[in-house]
């Protein structure tokens, strides 16, 4: 899983709703915010994919059997976290989610992701420094099938050098995501962090002198604190 299949730097889906700032999505799917299913009163965050078995959208789109993702995301200032281990957690409620070339509706559950079995709504996390590049994705703990509402997370460092961190959720796969009930804290070094994804050279970017001046204008216009509603 990359940074490009989340599509995180495609812009909000056409014809799509633009969802409320600092918040942000890909381009597939279609990603909204539902205020029809709430959490704890809240409206809710969105995406839904409608693909049926064995679907082929025109040659090469498919290039894996689940490439389909979409992502809704948000970039804050990593000032107030440098140094510190953070939780980054939401609730997420799911229906039908799945791999696109299952014929058979998904068992509700939790998995194990690989190669072979990849499908599953979960968080990610980015750390951006003047080194690199870092992204962390949730593989054991993702939802499959249907779910409801359900406490998912993941614990991370923040370098010393990191200027900017991305958090959001994922869909990968057919289904319909629902999320809500954000939270972004610190916790105690004691707390045991869930790196679910080990890096390699696919997840880990060399900061190059582009992506460098592009990351100071996205620092300079990102807020110092998310937004965590969906309004």
């Amino acid at each position: 899983m990359t940074i490009a299949l989340f599509g995180i730097y495609a812009g909000t889906a056409l014809g799509a709703p633009p969802l409320p700032r600092p918040w942000k999505s890909g381009q597939h799917g279609r990603v909204r915010v539902d205020s029809s299913v709430l959490y704890e009163g809240q409206p809710s965050f969105s995406i839904e994919f409608g693909f049926p078995p064995q679907t082929q959208i025109g040659p090469g789109l498919f290039t894996a059997k689940y490439s389909v993702i979409s992502a809704v995301y948000q970039e804050i200032k990593a000032d107030q976290y440098r140094g510190r281990r953070i939780r980054w957690s939401g609730y997420m409620r799911t229906n039908d989610v799945g791999s696109v070339w299952n014929r058979e509706p998904p068992v509700a559950s939790r998995i194990a992701a690989s190669a072979e079995r990849s499908p599953g709504a979960g968080l990610f996390v980015i750390n951006d420094s003047c080194e690199a590049t870092v992204l962390y994705a949730m593989t054991r703990d993702r939802l499959i099938g249907t779910n409801d509402w359900t406490k998912v997370e993941m614990i991370f460092d923040v370098p010393v050098q990191s200027a900017i961190i991305t958090i959001g959720f994922f869909l990968s796969g057919k289904g319909r995501l629902w999320a809500a009930g954000f939270a972004l804290e610190e916790v105690t070094p004691a707390t045991e962090a869930t790196f679910d994804l080990d890096l390699t050279d696919e997840q880990k970017y060399d900061y190059t002198f582009a992506r460098h001046k592009k990351r100071l204008k996205q620092y300079a216009r990102s807020p110092y604190a998310p937004v965590l509603l969906a309004k």
